[in-house]
């Protein structure tokens, strides 16, 4: 073989060695290139949101304080307890101490299965049942509205059992009402 074809194999041989090269792996590495700066790019954005998040959480728990104390503003208005049993026993007590200024007498007091919360505070239930005339009726209901707590009467029932014999029998009403009080549970005092 002479000198001329040789460079001629060789001059093809490195043309061939170039196309494949140009044609297969120089794609190959620019995907791959375009690939890393996009995860790139990617992880940077994950920084920088990382970032804020964390310069955000000053103000979040600034936030935080501040819903507490808000909600510590309302101690006056829920009951007392961080427990079901607990917070029952105050709503029991209110009522009984309601029903005794009001002349009206507080015969049945159950308590109802309630799942309600908002946050950390939790609702109760309570169905009552009392007797007493129209006008204690109607200062028990009024006292139940204008009492430090916010107690909700949900449910209203008044029947006159002795209605036929009115003349003869002082006015008696027979009241059957569902109470609502909310109270903050365990855990949740800053």
């Amino acid at each position: 073989m002479s000198p001329r074809e040789r460079r001629a194999l060789r001059l093809g041989g490195a043309v061939i060695v170039a196309a494949f090269a140009a044609l297969r792996l120089l794609p190959w590495g620019w995907h791959a290139a375009q690939g890393r700066a996009e995860e790139f790019r990617n992880r940077a954005e994950l920084l920088v949101r990382a970032e804020a998040m964390v310069a955000a959480a000053d103000e979040l728990q600034d936030s935080s304080v501040a819903v507490k104390a808000r909600l510590l503003t309302l101690a006056p208005r829920i009951l007392a307890g961080s427990q079901e049993a607990e917070a029952m026993a105050d709503l029991s007590g209110r009522l009984n101490a309601l029903a005794a200024s009001h002349q009206v007498r507080l015969s049945r007091t159950n308590p109802l299965s309630d799942s309600t919360r908002s946050g950390e505070l939790r609702r109760i239930s309570v169905r009552v049942t009392l007797e007493s005339d129209s006008r204690g009726t109607l200062e028990f209901l009024r006292g139940l509205a204008r009492g430090p707590a916010v107690l909700v009467l949900q449910e209203l029932r008044v029947t006159a059992p002795n209605a036929a014999s009115a003349a003869a029998v002082p006015e008696v009403l027979e009241t059957e009402a569902t109470v609502q009080g909310w109270y903050l549970a365990r855990g949740s005092a800053p």
